[in-house]
């Protein structure tokens, strides 16, 4: 295991979009269909940003959220890290924005 000195995670932070949509409402499959993908993933809903946003936005917004919960200093953040399975594009990364 790598051992990096001098550094900590202090706090986290995430942010998801206020809509959902769900699994019993998908157009292109049936009831039947429907039910065995509820079934076999567990998944019920899902939260989905409107054509508006992007995960940069979400990202604004938790880094918004933490400071005003935590109270930290942004001059004190050394470095932040972004972990997202829908980036705002393939190329450059969203962390890059």
């Amino acid at each position: 295991m790598i051992k990096i000195e001098g550094i900590k995670l202090s706090c986290i932070s995430c942010c998801v979009p206020d809509r959902y949509e769900f699994n019993k409402d998908l157009p292109d499959f049936d009831e039947e269909r429907k039910q065995k993908i509820i079934e076999s993933t567990g998944v019920v809903s899902r939260p989905v940003v409107d054509a508006t946003q992007c995960t940069s936005d979400l990202v604004y917004q938790a880094t918004v959220n933490l400071i005003k919960q935590t109270g930290i200093d942004p001059d004190q953040i050394g470095v932040m890290i972004l972990v997202t399975q829908t980036p705002d594009y393939i190329l450059p990364a969203t962390s890059c924005i």
